[in-house]
């Protein structure tokens, strides 16, 4: 095409470098602060009471009440002295608590609002 001419455009290597480091920022940051990112586990020491065994409905309290769980001990990761394993956790019996330590991360929903999802429990006393 006559009267147009190519300029060959050159990114010095410090502004990309620059550009890199902010779309790696920003990736990070929205990586840990969305709903689906990063999750920091918290965990607690009480008892726990498997209700039935149709469903495998399980309660956690504290000792103190503060924290207070319900959750299905049939799919979920498990420690007990040297054993571990995924499914039904071996020390809890329907109608007896039994000592426990929990692990929890808090899950935010499509429209805000969040709740507590437990990802492991520790059979203190077998």
């Amino acid at each position: 095409m006559p009267g147009l001419t190519r300029r060959k455009i050159e990114l010095p290597l410090a502004s990309l470098v620059a550009v890199l480091l902010v779309v790696l920022a920003g990736g990070l940051w929205a990586g840990n602060t969305s709903a689906l990112g990063a999750k920091r586990m918290h965990e607690a020491a009480g008892v726990a009471m498997l209700h039935n065994q149709d469903n495998w409905l399980t309660s956690f309290d504290t000792e103190d009440a503060s924290e207070q769980h319900v959750f299905y001990s049939d799919q979920i990761w498990w420690e007990s002295g040297s054993e571990s394993g995924q499914g039904r956790v071996p020390c809890l019996r329907v109608g007896k608590q039994v000592p426990v330590r929990i692990g929890w991360t808090w899950v935010t929903g499509p429209n805000g609002g969040r709740h507590p999802v437990v990802s492991w429990v520790e059979c203190l006393n077998r």
